[in-house]
């Protein structure tokens, strides 16, 4: 009768403490990075990261003999879970190396992992997996830039190089650098206005590779002179 009445109030115990099977108790989905803000690491550091799928702070009943409040709160990840980091990983030369890890489900170690090289000699913009971004220093002491793309968001109005200002804007800007990008001078083209006049604005446009863009619009209507 007694070991009845025991099992009974285990039993009743157990529901008003919400039972004895686990409880998630949050998720945490997160990402280190906002597209457009400048991003920067040192040698051998994560760039940015992002994960997918859910960190579950889970609470399981084990006894008041074995926690002071009978609780014990574990960290969990589900199956799906899939972490991503873009790491800096040197330059030689002109040659900035980008490496690239994946971490999945419970795994502690990268179940996927992949190195690039990139010639910023030829181009400062970089697209890895779904990310791009613009470098605008690196040296065997780190790199700095700005995101420009995760693959689902693009920077509209990226900022300009670190230490360099915006040059002057006229009413035609938008269409000058509409026209920049269709000559794939630039993922994100920045056009200075350089010359104007009654009817008439001038562009000038840098572009990836080094060069540059004279973009002349007329009443709205741009077009390249070079």
């Amino acid at each position: 009768m007694r070991k009845s009445m025991f099992a009974a109030a285990v039993v009743a115990a157990c529901a008003v403490l919400a039972g004895c099977a686990s409880q998630v108790m949050s998720t945490t989905p997160t990402k280190s990075y906002q597209v457009g803000q400048r991003i920067q690491a040192a040698p051998g550091d994560v760039i940015l990261s992002s994960q997918a799928g859910q960190i579950r702070t889970v609470r399981r009943w084990v006894g008041i003999l074995n926690s002071p409040d009978g609780w014990e709160s574990t960290i969990a990840k589900d199956s799906s879970f899939l972490r991503r980091e873009l790491i800096y990983s040197g330059l030689s030369g002109s040659t900035i190396e980008i490496s690239y890890r994946e971490f999945r489900g419970e795994l502690a170690a990268p179940a996927f992992y992949q190195s690039a090289k990139y010639d910023l000699a030829a181009s400062k913009e970089i697209s890895f997996k779904n990310f791009r971004f613009r470098v605008d220093s690196a040296d065997n002491n780190g790199m700095t830039g700005i995101l420009l793309s995760d693959g689902v968001t693009t920077a509209t109005d990226p900022p300009p190089p670190h230490g360099q200002k915006a040059g002057p804007t006229g009413k035609d800007t938008l269409q000058a650098q509409a026209v920049a990008r269709a000559q794939a001078c630039s993922a994100q083209p920045v056009a200075t206005l350089t010359a104007n006049g009654p009817g008439f604005e001038t562009y000038s446009v840098p572009c990836s590779n080094g060069d540059a863009l004279t973009i002349r619009c007329e009443f709205g209507n741009c077009r390249l002179l070079r």
